[in-house]
């Protein structure tokens, strides 16, 4: 983490199961060997001056430092990006209380030091509890955000479910983390990806619903699930499946069919969601939902202006086969609570980092669109409320003390 406002050296620590010796490469830079501190864990220090040479006011809240290379010997096992969250001087300092040893809260995170982090042995489950030991049941999502991260893919996974009609079963495991109300969860690995204002973050509250869909004229969904087979769906913020996995990818392409065939028009990736999603989330009526166009090829070529064989699917062909959503809109949910947990290893976070990871829960709660950076990716993103075209919002907001 990096304050604008300050002139430390930052520390860079490494965890790895490989190699014997880590360098960090900074941007621009020449190598610094980092030093072993334990088993599989190196330290080192960046100078200030090597992060601020590198910033771009107009990439907000993370820079890119470097590469961090893991060797065994001469040889090169590894190499990962160096992305360091940045305190820009817009950034306030935000009012933060310690209510136990291990734990201090700020307005929307709680703090919660674990050094089991650091050997990756903490289970959601003990976090969520340990967030109800202090703040009453009243959230439908929790965030986990582990800080420092590791080299993992965010998800969402589901608690409970008592909607029908989206091609999921009813059950509920709540128990287990300590609530009666908690829908599901989501972790987020690399604390650098953790932005609840940012389209990845509704990209996870939306698998709550999707995509679990399964019809047999558009055998499709099963293979594209948990995300969208590539069709007019995919182009929006579920996205698609990357083949060969369950990772969700952009699919940079508008769908068009008639007959049989549909074909794909480059074009930038969709940044709300479906009126299918909206419907599969109680945010929109059956009525409002179009047609969509699923390929039917397993092996279908991907690109501009390619075309192939594909069904058209309609609101009532899932309603065939899933039955109607239920709670219907608009008596279904749409306003949501969401409590963010973040997990640290080597001690509790410092101001600067509590101001930063404040505000970066505190996004989900926007209105407007806003500038966003994750990864080498930047510019403007829609928060939930506008990726939802208004329909849904968030309250990311700690509640009730216990």
């Amino acid at each position: 983490m990096v304050d604008l406002n300050r002139s430390e050296p930052i520390v860079v620590r490494v965890k790895t199961t490989s190699g014997d010796r880590v360098e960090f490469v900074p941007n621009g830079g020449a190598p610094i060997p980092l030093t072993r501190f334990g088993p599989g864990l190196f330290c080192g220090s960046i100078p200030f001056d090597g992060i601020t040479r590198v910033y771009n006011a107009s990439v907000p809240h993370h820079v890119f430092a470097g590469f961090v290379d893991v060797y065994s010997g001469s040889l090169r096992l590894l190499r990962f990006n160096g992305f360091i969250s940045v305190k820009e001087p817009g950034i306030p300092s935000t009012a933060v209380t310690r209510i136990a040893d291990d734990v201090q809260v700020s307005a929307h995170l709680l703090n919660w030091y674990n050094p089991n982090q650091l050997q990756d042995a903490v289970d959601v489950r003990v976090a969520t509890q340990t967030l109800y030991r202090y703040f009453a049941d009243e959230y439908d999502f929790v965030n986990v955000v582990f800080w420092p991260g590791r080299s993992a893919n965010r998800f969402h996974s589901t608690v409970q479910n008592a909607v029908v009609g989206n091609g999921t079963t009813v059950f509920n495991n709540s128990a287990q983390y300590g609530s009666t109300r908690l829908l599901g969860y989501n972790v987020f690995p690399l604390p650098s990806l953790f932005d609840m204002g940012e389209t990845g973050a509704s990209h996870e509250i939306g698998h709550q619903w999707m995509s679990f869909l399964r019809l047999p004229q558009a055998p499709a969904f099963a293979s594209g699930s948990p995300h969208w087979p590539p069709s007019s769906l995919a182009n929006a913020v579920m996205g698609a499946s990357i083949l060969g996995s369950n990772v969700g990818g952009q699919f940079n392409f508008t769908v068009t069919g008639s007959g049989g065939t549909a074909t794909m028009t480059a074009a930038a990736q969709g940044r709300e969601f479906t009126d299918l999603d909206l419907y599969l989330m109680g945010l929109a009526p059956p009525s409002e939902v179009g047609t969509h166009w699923v390929f039917t090829n397993a092996s279908q070529q991907i690109c501009d202006r390619c075309s192939g064989p594909a069904v058209p699917i309609t609101v009532a062909d899932v309603i065939a086969v899933h039955g109607a959503r239920q709670p219907a809109y608009p008596q279904a949910q749409s306003s949501f609570r969401v409590a963010t947990i973040l997990v640290s290893a080597y001690r509790p976070l410092s101001q600067t980092e509590m101001d930063f990871f404040e505000v970066m829960a505190a996004r989900g709660e926007a209105t407007a669109p806003l500038s966003f950076s994750a990864g080498f990716t930047n510019g403007t993103t829609l928060p939930f409320a506008l990726a939802t075209r208004g329909r849904g919002s968030l309250n990311t907001r700690l509640g009730t003390r216990r």
